[in-house]
């Protein structure tokens, strides 16, 4: 079960630069545990294609 403010599915926007995300720029939530989401980072030219971030970051995003 999804809690209610999962960002699952959704594409979300970056409200505030921090690490490699760069605000106003949109990505893309694969799944989200809770706990932890997940952010499609296939464009950033690191050698994987998903990063994990904990529930403290999503104030760093909003949903579109």
């Amino acid at each position: 079960m999804k809690p209610l403010d999962s960002f699952q599915g959704k594409t979300i926007r970056c409200i505030k630069d921090f690490s490699f995300f760069k605000k106003a720029n949109t990505y893309y939530c694969t799944h989200d545990t809770g706990d932890h989401f997940y952010v499609w980072c296939g464009q950033t030219g690191m050698p994987v294609n998903q990063i994990k971030l904990s529930k403290e970051h999503k104030k760093f995003f909003i949903c579109q």
